[in-house]
């Protein structure tokens, strides 16, 4: 009887996987046809990526979050600056984040988006803070499938790295958590 009901979990597991792929496939299709006129033309290490010819192909053929999801750093700052501060995510690893982000901005690793969704409200403006466009695609899926607004959630452009060269204060040193 134990083995059956493993044997069901791991099925139920698999087919939550199999259905969260199947919807990050169905995006990425969708935003290559819509989005082959805009590509930027970045390189690999402007997209964040690691360099390598798999990565950088993947991210600069598709792009699931649309061009008004994308936020400037100046932008970033002018929200934090208004009334509807949003909520900002540093979504880059623990250790990461622990070296330096945005002040305002709290940890939520991508491995632990599922089980602590949570914390992420959905009445606000949110903005993710990646690593890579991979992270960015895949945390744009999960708040899609877990039914948050489109229209609320932005990407930062050019992740961390666009907010230190424009000049804006980080936090160092900081504690993982909200």
């Amino acid at each position: 009887m134990n083995r059956t009901k493993n044997i069901a979990s791991i099925l139920g597991i698999l087919l939550c996987l199999l259905l969260t792929l199947g919807f990050i496939a169905c995006n990425r299709g969708n935003a290559t046809q819509s989005n082959t006129d805009n590509q930027t033309g970045q390189s690999a290490e402007d997209q964040g990526t690691s360099g390598d010819s798999a990565s950088s192909e993947t991210s600069t053929n598709y792009d699931p979050f649309p061009a008004e999801n994308r936020i400037t750093a100046k932008e970033v700052l002018t929200l934090l600056q208004s009334e509807d501060v949003p909520t900002v995510i540093d979504m880059r690893d623990t250790a990461l984040y622990k070296e330096n982000s945005i002040a305002e901005a709290f940890s939520l690793p991508l491995k632990q988006m599922y089980s602590r969704i949570h914390e992420i409200p959905r009445d606000k403006v949110i903005v993710l803070i990646f690593e890579n466009t991979q992270g960015a695609n895949e945390a744009w899926a999960v708040l899609i499938e877990q039914g948050y607004d489109p229209s609320m959630i932005r990407i930062m452009d050019d992740n961390l790295k666009g907010w230190i060269n424009a000049g804006y204060g980080i936090s160092e040193s900081l504690e993982a958590g909200c």
